[in-house]
């Protein structure tokens, strides 16, 4: 026991109290205080590396990277490459039991918005609500295209597990993710899509 690190992607996340040794995995590494402490369980150090994937990220561009034009939700900021949290907390993007490096920490309701000028030909990502979510969630996973609809995810609870998504995004200039609350008010509507990214002709999904 002690005090430990966490890194993703080579980058801090948080400092950690009271985290075991490698050697006493599985282990549950606190984050957060208060209100906001959320735990996940960790069954091996070598867990991260196979997490499922939306896609490999490379020959693309993730969203994280680049600034929105429009950023708005009902609740908190954007997390990039973390989950939103209340008090500012940097949190990892959690879904499924695996702990992701890259991605967006949005809260129903949310409209998003980025600036593609036709380069792209796909925007794929892990979506569904944090693992990290408190209460009982539901949200939709929207986007559009120049203003047309592209691909709507239906419901999305704590039941239903994370999905990988791949939209078709060839010559949209404009690309719009909304994050509905389904008409239930916000409460424990923490969406995240993990490993989104902008993908180029012929990239490796």
């Amino acid at each position: 026991a002690g005090e430990g690190h966490l890194y993703l992607d080579g980058a801090e996340v948080k400092t950690l109290a009271g985290v075991v040794s490698p050697k006493g995995f599985p282990a549950t590494l606190a984050f957060g205080a208060g209100a906001y402490l959320a735990e996940v369980r960790i069954s091996s150090i070598q867990r991260y590396s196979g997490a499922p994937r939306a896609a490999s990220g490379r020959g693309g561009t993730y969203l994280s990277e680049l600034a929105p034009v429009r950023a708005v939700q009902a609740w908190a900021k954007l997390g990039n490459d973390c989950r939103i949290a209340g008090d500012g907390t940097k949190t990892p993007l959690v879904l499924g039991g695996w702990v992701y490096g890259k991605g967006l920490g949005t809260h129903a309701a949310a409209e998003l918005v980025y600036e593609l000028g036709g380069r792209w030909a796909a925007c794929a990502a892990l979506i569904g609500i944090s693992d990290l979510a408190q209460g009982n969630g539901s949200v939709v996973f929207q986007f559009f295209g120049d203003g047309r609809k592209l691909h709507d995810s239906g419901l999305f609870t704590k039941e239903r597990k994370p999905e990988a998504v791949r939209v078709d995004v060839t010559g949209v200039k404009q690309l719009m993710i909304r994050v509905l609350d389904f008409d239930d008010g916000i409460s424990g509507d923490h969406a995240n899509l993990a490993d989104a990214v902008l993908l180029a002709p012929g990239a490796e999904a």
